[in-house]
């Protein structure tokens, strides 16, 4: 082989890693969404998909493994939503802040009330089982069959309230529970109806003889 035709050969080898490296990395940028700069990444080609990850997440960490099968024969749009990742928090002109701002004796420090409740849901805490089970006070655990929280969870805290008591042979604990049937973590708030008369009770109920 002469020199030339090396040297060509030499040449398409390199643009054809060059290309494939370039395919390989995706298309980042930042969109205005409503006064938000939303990070993006598109990748591959062909029809597109749009990968939106779950509350406390980012890109990286939900969707590893997913964007490189699915990008083979697709356009993967995946975006990181406000708070999350490489997008800012931001609740300027929202609800939260103009509330904080109509109510709150000091209206000028909304931004620093935000940073005090980020690091707040960024603390771990664990009020522990045996302060729990000290407690004095009667709970009343209300969930949904369909809720984020696990029932084996639920079922605990119960228990370290209530020792799941045969209530028909003794007195029964003060606490008590109620799992609604068909309802989620968002729409037990739309459970009003069911919820309030059991509250209610539970509030007027008298403590039972021991």
């Amino acid at each position: 082989m002469s020199t030339n035709m090396k040297t060509a050969a030499f040449i398409l080898t390199m643009l054809h890693s060059a290309v494939a490296s370039a395919q390989q990395k995706p298309t980042t940028g930042y969109a205005p969404v409503n006064g938000l700069k939303m990070y993006y990444e598109v990748h591959g080609f062909g029809d597109p998909v749009v990968l939106l990850h779950r509350s406390f997440m980012t890109i990286t960490n939900n969707w590893t493994g997913w964007i490189g099968e699915l990008s083979k024969t697709r356009n993967v749009i995946a975006l990181e939503m406000q708070g999350h990742g490489r997008t800012a928090e931001t609740f300027k002109g929202s609800p939260i802040e103009a509330e904080y701002k109509k109510l709150s004796p000091t209206p000028d420090e909304f931004p620093n009330f935000v940073k005090r409740v980020v690091a707040m849901a960024l603390k771990p805490y664990d009020f522990g089982a045996d302060k729990l089970k000290a407690a004095n006070a009667p709970m009343f655990y209300i969930h949904g069959d369909a809720d984020g929280v696990r029932l084996e969870h639920i079922s605990e805290m119960f228990r370290l309230k209530g020792d799941e008591i045969h209530g028909d042979l003794r007195p029964r604990s003060t606490s008590r529970l109620a799992v609604l049937a068909n309802t989620t973590h968002v729409t037990l708030m739309e459970r009003m109806p069911v919820i309030v008369p059991m509250v209610n009770d539970f509030f007027d109920a008298k403590p039972h003889r021991q």
